[in-house]
């Protein structure tokens, strides 16, 4: 079967709830891989967790970070199988966008955020955004 390297079909959308709920399942009976982007739109930082279920078992956290006012994350190539599960949550309900979508096969797993300019964020931007989770 032709796969395309690269895809772009969103499969999800909307935005996280306080507790970790569903934002995808596997798209389709074989694994495939996925992005996910996420947006604060809020004026506050939000703390943003990604758990995820691997056929039905327990939620594992994949992805913890803080987004600061207008700053977005990029989860990339993530692997998912058709019995999979990926939760998102946030300190607050509906200012976190999320966009869930398709990639090739080829695609690697990679993250990365970018701040409010749409660079992505320096050492001392991300230091400073755990030092947040830290204390």
């Amino acid at each position: 079967m032709f796969e395309p390297k690269v895809r772009n079909l969103t499969i999800a959308d909307g935005q996280l709830a306080t507790a970790a709920t569903q934002i995808t399942a596997g798209p389709g009976d074989v694994a495939r891989k996925i992005n996910v982007t996420l947006a604060n739109t809020g004026t506050q930082d939000e703390t943003v967790i990604l758990p995820y279920s691997r056929n039905g078992g327990t939620p594992r956290r994949i992805w913890y970070g803080v987004l600061s006012p207008n700053w977005t994350a990029r989860v990339t190539g993530l692997p998912i199988n058709g019995a999979d599960v990926l939760y998102g949550q946030s300190t607050d309900a509906n200012v976190v966008d999320f966009v869930v979508s398709m990639t090739g096969l080829e695609a690697p797993f990679t993250t990365v955020i970018y701040n409010d300019s749409g660079l992505p964020a320096s050492a001392p931007q991300v230091l400073d955004q755990l030092a947040v989770l830290t204390g």
